[in-house]
Order: structure tokens, then sequence, then C-alpha cells
């Protein structure tokens, strides 16, 4: 498990729509809170400014999904919304 810290990269899921295209983008660490806990500086490929806060850290992009399709199926979010937090991005090279 990989630990948070101020000025870390993670990626975030977005809106396509607002993100050229894409459904996760780099963020910077603002702050920590917890192991599982930030706020984040999203860097969109797009014009848009966004902060977040207090967002859910998950290991990995799947994880994130399983946790959003156990919310689906207990009724907690909408059929077809997307998931909201972020993740580690996968590890490149060795």
């Amino acid at each position: 498990m990989q630990t948070p810290a101020i000025g870390r990269i993670v990626h975030v899921s977005m809106n396509p729509a607002e993100n050229n295209g894409a459904d996760a983008a780099p963020a910077v660490i603002t702050r920590v809170w917890s192991d599982t806990c930030v706020n984040v500086r999203v860097l969109a490929d797009s014009h848009a400014v966004d902060w977040r806060t207090s967002v859910t850290l998950w290991e990995t992009p799947e994880a994130l999904k399983t946790h959003h399709e156990k919310l689906i199926s207990q009724g907690v979010v909408a059929e077809g919304s997307r998931p909201s937090g972020a993740f580690w991005p996968p590890r490149v090279g060795a």
C-alpha cells in the first residue's frame, strides 16, 4: 500500500466531456487527511480548474470501480453514475 503525501500525484475519475475524452486525470495531493482521504488539485486536459476535497483514495482504479458497483447494487448511487474518487497510477518500468 502506498502512502499519500503532499505533492504526490494520483489519478482521479473524470467526466470525459470535461477532460478531452479521457475518464481519468492526474491530480496533485494538496492535503492529507488520512491514508485513504486527500484533497487534490486536478490537472484536467482542458481549461477546467478543479479542486476536490476529502476524496477517497483507492489503491487501484479497479478497487474504485468495484466499490462503486457495490454502491449501485445497494441503491446508494444511481445506475449509470460515474465513480468518484482517486487512485494511484500504475507503476511503469522497474
